[in-house]
Parts: structure tokens; sequence; C-alpha cells
């Protein structure tokens, strides 16, 4: 099988794009179907007024990244950008498209390279992004992910980092191959930028960067500028967390550390049986390690010691529980449900994600130790986990259809996606035209929400904060928007 295989990397190649394809240019066309929600209208907002009170966008975006770090979130990056980027008022809806799709488009572009840098074969890197793509896009829970996906102000604190992160470790072990420093320079700043949102995409950020310090420790003893990549990063989380804003949101007394970790290990337990509850999830890793396995992918070019594998089963577990720890500290969690939805997605990104790197790393182990089994076993873990899909089919499909790619799938094919954004675009453009200083009410015939999109947050009462952060953008005195039956 392996023989075989190899001789048609081709057909592999092309199976595995196709597949790509099918679940990644729907999410990044659905970005073009995007609209100003909840939190946006109050950054979009605020505009306005920093213009008027510094005369330059860029110095009051400065001002106000300043005074959300004290009294807010130390996420300086993201507490410059939602002023200083202001898409929607600089180009409107289609500006907030060009981002959006762009964003989307980045992310998963960077996760590509940052695979291909780790296994270097085109059909092992498509396969095994097509694995991950899986467990981010088409297991239940996903759906959750509308929040940094399809939210603006969501991928300024989530995607975004996330974008950065996966870059800079991409440009770390770029610069380890080549030994080119302007790799690692580069990397430095983009690994401040990544630390500069939200804490737990922070906290991953430094931790990959550290375990690819830990991995390549020989050539760092001939290379110091190695280290420059983490060193951006571990400076950025300094900075984040150590904001005063991050203490004020703190909700009562501090928790003491002790208790916190131990609160986290009881919600990094809840998530594990999440997650290993999952068709979907086990059949990625079985994909993984055939992959691994009958492609003769070599993580490590030199091979794994028993002490490299013990090493990177370890890190692989702190980068997923420190991961974890700044949102079930801050929030008193036992549980990740408690979690909200884009801390709750943020986190299962890096968790799926540190999942499938420890069974890249297993795979090897074991490939190296016992070729012709490693290679006997995937055929027949692939064979049977296919056989266990095919006859739990119905329970299959419930999770599949759970999954955000699917929604956002089954939304154009239903023309949900059209109708649920043209009424969106009608109440924009709606405030947009709105005689200022007036009250505005708005009224909405029935449509058909598209289950994949994030909703628009504005209600009834004209007094709701979402409400009054839309009248404050537009000039308005107050929206009201009501849905008809």
């Amino acid at each position: 099988m392996s023989d075989f295989l190899t001789k048609n990397k081709k057909l592999l190649i092309i199976i595995f794009a196709i597949a790509l394809a099918i679940l990644i240019v729907p999410m990044i066309s659905a970005g073009a179907y995007t609209y100003l929600c909840e939190d946006d209208f109050s950054f979009e907002g605020a505009v306005e007024d920093l213009i008027r009170d510094y005369g330059n966008i860029y110095v009051g975006a400065a001002h106000r990244m300043i005074e959300y770090y004290n009294t807010n979130q130390g996420t300086y990056v993201f507490n410059f950008l939602m002023s200083a980027l202001h898409m929607y008022t600089r180009g409107g809806l289609p500006g907030l498209h060009f981002f959006m799709v762009i964003s989307l488009a980045a992310f998963f572009l960077s996760l590509i390279l940052l695979i291909k840098q780790i296994i270097k074969d085109w059909a092992g890197t498509l396969g095994i992004t097509l694995a991950s793509v899986l467990t981010l896009t088409e297991m239940y829970n996903t759906y959750r992910s509308i929040e940094i996906f399809f939210w603006y102000t969501g991928v300024l604190n989530f995607l975004l980092p996330f974008i950065f992160s996966l870059i800079t470790a991409t440009l770390s072990l770029h610069n380890i191959k080549t030994g080119k420093t302007r790799f690692a320079v580069i990397g430095m700043i983009t690994g401040f930028i990544a630390s500069g949102c939200a804490l737990n995409v922070t906290a991953a950020n430094c931790a990959w960067l550290l375990a690819i310090l830990v991995l390549s420790y020989p050539k760092i003893m001939k290379r110091k500028t190695i280290v420059l990549p983490f060193a951006g990063a571990f400076v950025g989380a300094i900075i984040n967390a150590a904001a005063p804003g991050n203490f004020n949101r703190l909700d009562g007394a501090p928790l003491n550390i002790f208790t916190g970790l131990s609160n986290n290990f009881l919600c990094y337990i809840s998530d594990f049986k999440l997650l290993f509850s999952s068709r979907i999830f086990w059949f990625s890793l079985i994909l993984c390690f055939a992959i691994t396995v009958l492609l003769k992918i070599k993580i490590l070019p030199n091979g794994i010691s028993n002490l490299q594998l013990a090493i990177t089963m370890a890190g692989s577990w702190l980068v997923q529980y420190f991961t974890l720890f700044p949102v079930s500290f801050a929030n008193r969690l036992t549980d990740i449900s408690g979690m909200d939805q884009r801390t709750f997605s943020a986190c299962e990104v890096v968790i799926k994600l540190m999942f499938i790197f420890s069974v890249l790393i297993l795979a090897q182990w074991i490939s190296e130790r016992k070729e012709k089994t490693a290679e006997y076993a995937s055929v027949v873990l692939v064979a049977l986990s296919l056989f266990f899909l095919l006859i739990t089919y119905p329970t299959t499909k419930n999770e599949l259809k759970g999954g955000i790619a699917y929604m956002v799938i089954d939304d154009f094919r239903s023309g949900a996606m059209v109708e649920n954004y043209n009424t969106r675009e009608y109440v924009i453009s709606s405030l947009e035209n709105a005689e200022e200083g007036t009250d505005t009410i708005i009224y909405i015939a029935p449509f058909r929400i598209a289950n994949s999109m994030y909703g628009m947050g504005l209600d009834t009462d004209s007094g709701w904060f979402v409400n009054r952060s839309a009248a404050g953008l537009f000039n308005l005195n107050s929206v009201t928007v009501i849905y008809t039956d």
C-alpha cells in the first residue's frame, strides 16, 4: 500500500485538493455575505469622535488603545486595530467584505504553509491540512466558530492573531532550515503582533514557538537569532497579560493560582471528553496517522528518540492546557461549556492542531521501529473507521450537518445566505439613508436566517446598547428594528 500511494502522489494531491476546496472555498466566499454585528457598531461609531478629538485616526486609535489597555483588556493590537482599520467607515460593506474574505483566505493559507513547512511533501501536506480543516469545520460545536470566522470584531481579536501566529511559526521553522536571519527578524515582528490580541491565542502563540525552540535546541547554540520569534511573542505576551484592564475584568476577588490551575485541569478534561466523543475527530486523527506512515513522512528528519517523543507529548499537552488557562482562570470555569463562543472556538483550534501534531510525531516514532506493522495498522484503522462511519451513518450525518462548513454550504444551496444578507443590507442601507438626528424605525418582513451567519444584534428596544451604538454610528437619535409576522 505504501509503495502504491508513493507512486500515485499526483492522484492523492488531486483528491485532497478537491476535498479541501469543497470545505474552504464556501467558507471564504461567505466572508462576502457578512455585515456589521453587535460591537461592530460601537467600534465603527467611535471613529468620528477620535478624528474630531485628535485630528488623526491613527493618533486617536493609539489613545484609545492606551485607554482600553488600562481599563478593559491588554489586547494592544486589537485595541488599536478596532479603531484604526474601521473597514466599514472606509469602504462601506464592500470594504468590510474585502477584509473578511482576505482574512479567511489568509487563515487557511497560513495553515497550509505551516503544515508544508513541517511535512514538506505536498501530498502529505494537503492530506494533513484536510484532516485539520475537518476537525475545525466539520465537527459538532464548530458552529460556535461563527464568532471568529464571520464576525468582524471576532476576526480582529481571534482570527487575525491566529494568522500572524501561524505565519510566525512558519518563519521560525524556515529560519532554522535556511539559516537566513531575515526570517527570524520578520518572525519577531509577527510574533509580537500575534501576542497582542486574545490572551488564549497569545498563550498558544508563545507555547508552540517555545516548542520549536526545544526541538531545535542544538542549533540555538550555533545561531542565537533562532530565539527572536519567540522573544517577540513573549515580550508581547507580557505586555498583554500585565495590563491593568485585565484585572479590572476579573469577576470579584482573584482566584488562588493553585485553585485556578486545578479548575483549568477540570476544564481540560471536559474538553477532552467532548473531542473524543466525535466520530469526525477520531477519523481525522486516524487519517493523519495513516498519511504519515504510508507516505513515509518525517516530521523530525533525523528521527525521533524516546526522549523526544516524551518531550513532544508532554509539550503538546502543556500547550493545550495553558491555552485554556487565561479563560478558565479569569472566568472561574471548571467546564469548557461555560466559555463564550469565540473563546471556546479559539481554544478548540489550538487543542485540535496540537492533537494532530502529537499523532504525526507518534506515527513517525512507531514507523521508525515497526515499519511494516505500522503500515498494516494504518490500513486496518482507516478501513475500520470508514466502516464504522458507514454503519453509524445517521449519527455521522448529523455530526457533519452540525459543522460550520456544512452550514455555509447548505445556506448557499438553500438561498438563505443571500436572503439573510439582503435583509441585513437593507437594514444598514436604511440607516445610511435616514435623516440625521431622527428616530428611525425599520420594519423587517419574515426572511430565512442563514444559520452560519452571526446575528446583527439590533432589536425592538431602542435603548438596547447595540441599537444605541447603531444610532451613534449613523448620527441618529434612536434606532428601532421591528420584525413583523
